[in-house]
């Protein structure tokens, strides 16, 4: 599985957990490409967590348009 993450360097300790701890997640609910959540970080910045092909990607979350 393959993890790409977009944050800043400080992040990257919390960010990964934060993946790891919803990798079963995303296994268990079959929606497919694209499909995610946002979660927050303990320092407040919100992450977009979004399955893609092979695995997962972390992008910082902007607000829905």
């Amino acid at each position: 599985m393959r993890i790409i993450m977009t944050c800043e360097p400080e992040e990257a300790e919390a960010l990964a957990k934060l993946i790891a701890g919803e990798i079963s997640t995303f296994e268990r609910n079959g929606r497919g490409l694209g499909w995610g959540w946002h979660y927050s970080l303990p320092n407040g910045r919100t992450f977009f967590l979004r399955q893609i092909k092979n695995g997962i990607s972390a992008t910082p979350f902007k607000g829905r348009p």
